[in-house]
């Protein structure tokens, strides 16, 4: 991952990997430079230090939601981008719910972003 650049972030949780794939396709499908854990990450390596850089390496990061919640990487995903945003208002950070998704799950990011 190191020097490469990325249209978007895809930050999701482990019981939503299908749904993450199927968006990475379409996102790759219509020319942009997605960075997904499954394709970028390299076997054997540090993958902390990895996704610190493909964040800082992101013009933007959406972050997918769904019915179980945020993973427990997700979470840490979600903060680096919104730590990313706080020193670049122009980073979007761009919540997608899930289908099946219910509103009573804890979604408190949501209120800070548009």
């Amino acid at each position: 991952m190191a020097n490469e650049t990325y249209d978007v972030f895809v930050s999701y949780s482990r019981a939503d990997w299908r749904h993450a794939a199927e968006i990475d396709s379409v996102l790759r499908a219509k020319g942009l430079r997605s960075s997904f854990d499954r394709r970028n990450l390299s076997s054997g390596l540090p993958w902390v230090r990895a996704l610190e850089q493909a964040i800082g390496a992101a013009k933007a990061a959406i972050v997918l939601i769904g019915p179980r919640g945020l993973g427990n990487t997700q979470q840490y995903e979600r903060e680096l981008a919104l730590i990313r945003q706080s020193r670049d208002p122009a980073f979007p950070v761009v919540p997608v719910i899930l289908p099946e998704t219910t509103s009573d799950l804890p979604f408190d990011f949501l209120n800070i972003l548009t």
